[in-house]
């Protein structure tokens, strides 16, 4: 027999999603309005995602256990922000752990779904529901006054309220200047009085956004509200889409011919065409890396509207993904002749490990072709996949290893290019344990330009200056790695 829920359940609900909204917007102010990344990123999340577990569990839902899958990229690019302090680190573990916990939440709260039967992972009201939830308001504020008193039902009037009141009210002060003046009067300086306008207004919108988004949550469990997916579209004509890959692999053969005597004739066929090795690696990577990425892009288009299942379709798209592996070989080939040359950076290892994914990619497309894998099932297991890999390769230390060719590279050859400014002043403080290691080495070293380990010395000294403002100051904005480059730092110039 099926249990009712209690008379008072949805109000109970409503309360639920109010308070969680009011500690979720408390939360943001507080950790993620400042910094969006390291330990304040990294506690905010997870307090959204014990969020979303109180409000499954009050709405009476159990959700689809593989959504769990999506919490190990979130729990790996969470790991990485608190570790390091890189730059491209801290944007891709934001963007990957606030997907990973859409996912989650959307998946989890949906009626349960056999992960090989689900259509798509992102449905349109996927991205509706988690990222533009506000249209789901005024639904809360009905659940939320339901069966209440009239003092129940004032509060609400004057929440909402506060929005336009504060709308207004910035209006009105910015037209008069008498009472901006009284206003600004207030405050010991005018920067003051606007910044507290700011966090004001975005307290208010990360309040409606935590309450309109976790009713579209409880209401997927109540409502028992699956995502709806559109039909299948129209099949692209084969003799179009035949005509079109034969065109490209045709050029795309031309391209590889010149590619295979660069890659097999060495130096000596360089020379002939004026070229130098320096010149050749320069120039054409990030093009060749452009143009991997436009072939996964039409694969993966062929392989939704067609299905690839013309046996000419598919030898034809299996030659152009083919054809795109040298070209990949041969943008891999630029980049290490380049870094050989002129030392790795950081943009370079980013460019590095871009290729590396559009490889895998591109190999997943071919074998899930071969294998007649229908284009949904693919997709979905493809992006949990990317999920997986992209922040995986987060976990690695990038800078340090960075420091570590480059530095390496030069003591054993300090007639290669060093740039002791780059690696000092542009790295973070994920380099600078293996940094402070090898100027301490760069010091005894005989060999060694004396105007290259004052340029060290001058920026690794700054970098401690900063640690420790970092540091003391603002726990919130520390990662590990900054208190592990600080200790570093403290040794290496201990008594300075």
């Amino acid at each position: 027999m099926e249990t009712q829920p209690h008379p008072h359940h949805r109000a109970h609900i409503a309360v639920g999603i109010l308070c969680t909204a009011l500690a979720s917007a408390a939360v943001f102010q507080y950790f993620f309005y400042d910094q969006q990344y390291g330990v304040a990123l990294a506690l905010f999340l997870l307090f959204v995602l014990a969020g979303i577990h109180v409000l499954t569990a009050l709405a009476g839902g159990r959700g689809n256990a593989w959504a769990y899958f999506f919490l190990v990229p979130f729990g790996m690019s969470i790991a990485a922000t608190v570790l390091y302090s890189s730059e491209p680190v801290r944007l891709l573990s934001l963007l990957i752990s606030v997907f990973s916990l859409a996912f989650f939440a959307f998946w989890f709260s949906v009626p349960r779904t056999d992960f090989l039967a689900v259509k798509s992972l992102w449905p349109f009201s996927f991205f509706l529901e988690s990222f533009i939830p506000f249209p789901r308001l005024g639904a809360f504020g009905r659940e939320l006054v339901r069966n209440r008193g009239h003092m129940s039902k004032m509060f609400v009037g004057a929440g909402i309220a506060i929005p336009f009141l504060l709308l207004f009210g910035m209006l009105f002060i910015s037209a008069d200047g008498v009472i901006r003046q009284m206003f600004t009067d207030l405050f010991a300086e005018q920067s003051l009085f606007w910044r507290v306008v700011n966090r004001s207004a975005w307290t208010i919108i990360s309040f409606l956004f935590f309450a309109s988004a976790g009713y579209a949550l409880t209401s997927r469990i109540t409502e028992h509200r699956s995502p709806k997916f559109g039909h299948d579209p129209e099949p692209l004509d084969a003799v179009v889409v035949n005509t079109f890959l034969v065109l490209l692999n045709f050029l795309f053969l031309g391209f590889i011919a010149v590619q295979f005597f660069m890659l097999f004739g060495g130096e000596k066929f360089l020379q002939a065409e004026n070229v130098t090795y320096a010149q050749y690696a320069r120039q054409g990577f990030f093009q060749l890396l452009a143009v991997s990425a436009l072939v996964f892009g039409i694969v993966s288009v062929l392989y939704r509207f067609t299905g690839l299942w013309h046996w000419l379709t598919r030898i034809l798209a299996g030659a152009f993904i083919l054809q795109t592996g040298v070209i990949i070989a041969s943008a891999i080939r630029r980049l290490l002749l380049y870094v050989d040359i002129y030392g790795l950076t950081l943009s370079r290892y980013w460019a590095f490990i871009a290729m590396i994914l559009l490889a895998l990619a591109l190999i997943a497309t071919f074998v899930a072709m071969l294998a007649n894998a229908p284009h949904y099932r693919f997709f979905n297991i493809l992006l949990l996949s990317s999920m997986f890999l992209l922040s995986a390769t987060l976990l690695f230390n990038a800078e340090a290893h960075i420091a570590r060719v480059n530095t390496e590279r030069f003591l054993s050859d300090p007639t290669q290019h060093f740039d002791a400014l780059y690696l000092g002043a542009r790295l973070s403080s994920d380099a600078v344990p293996v940094l402070a290691d090898a100027f301490a080495r760069i010091e005894i070293a005989s060999n060694i330009p004396s105007d290259v380990a004052e340029v060290f010395r001058g920026s690794l000294k700054v970098k401690r200056q900063e640690l420790r403002g970092t540091t003391v100051q603002d726990w919130k904005r520390a990662t590990i790695s900054d208190y592990q480059a600080l200790a570093s730092l403290e040794r290496l110039f201990a008594g300075e």
